[in-house]
């Protein structure tokens, strides 16, 4: 059974996500977050840290799950978030703690609004502020 999906319109904050994660990883055996009949690439949970809004693709898959509770683990659950080049060269891939690792298989991405607009290496948790 995919992850539960989550709109933009109700996007979950990174504790909630934590949490459903974990949910996901204990209750299912499945390799993606997502239903593997839709486009891997839709965003299928959204979430918002501050000013924030990202989105975790369908097809994140069950490894880089586990890894990224593992981060959030060592840093008491504020993992922090910084804005990295995607694949395709565009500042939109998101990388995580103070060293903004890129994991394989975590496809998750900034709001296509919000692309460009932060710069390179901007990090992010739950208690940062966005410097202008």
């Amino acid at each position: 059974m995919p992850m539960d999906r989550v709109s933009r319109k109700s996007p979950l904050t990174k504790p909630e996500l934590h949490r459903r994660l974990r949910e996901w990883l204990d209750g299912t055996n499945e390799r993606i977050i997502g239903d593997p009949d839709v486009d891997q690439r839709i965003a299928w949970v959204w979430v918002v840290d501050g000013p924030l809004l990202a989105k975790f693709h369908a097809d994140t898959t069950r490894e880089a799950g586990r890894e990224y509770l593992a981060l959030a683990s060592r840093d008491a659950g504020r993992l922090r978030w910084s804005v990295c080049l995607s694949s395709r060269g565009r500042p939109s891939k998101i990388g995580l703690g103070s060293e903004a690792r890129v994991v394989d298989g975590l496809y998750l991405y900034l709001a296509h609004a919000l692309v460009g607009k932060l710069p390179l290496g901007q990090v992010r948790s739950g208690l940062d502020s966005i410097a202008g």
